[in-house]
């Protein structure tokens, strides 16, 4: 017989959940993966080409966070917004452009 204990976040088919049902720790998990991914990304290609760059990214970083289900609380969606941002700062020609400037030179949304 084991005793019951009290954990913060339960794992239901894969999807981290916490009492409130707050999807939060699942959030957390899926930008650190997202955030390593764009990294990588930064690192591996030779190519700086914002376009070439952009499109590996959209389809490696940007599936990834489509599994972070739609998140409805600001905090949620700026951390969501932060991968994005980090990553465009970093594309070559970019830096010093405001984010909305740089989402637009690169045919990305918000």
């Amino acid at each position: 017989m084991q005793c019951c204990r009290n954990v913060d976040c339960v794992r239901d088919l894969g999807v981290l959940t916490d009492s409130n049902l707050n999807l939060s720790a699942r959030i957390v998990k899926v930008l650190s993966k997202a955030h390593a991914r764009a990294c990588f990304i930064h690192k591996c290609f030779l190519s700086r080409d914002p376009a070439f760059v952009t499109c590996s990214s959209t389809a490696r970083v940007g599936l990834l966070l489509l599994q972070c289900m739609s998140p409805h609380l600001k905090c949620n969606i700026s951390k969501v917004e932060s991968v994005q941002r980090r990553f465009a700062k970093g594309l070559k020609g970019l830096t010093n452009l405001p984010y909305a400037q740089r989402l637009c030179a690169v045919k990305l949304e918000s």
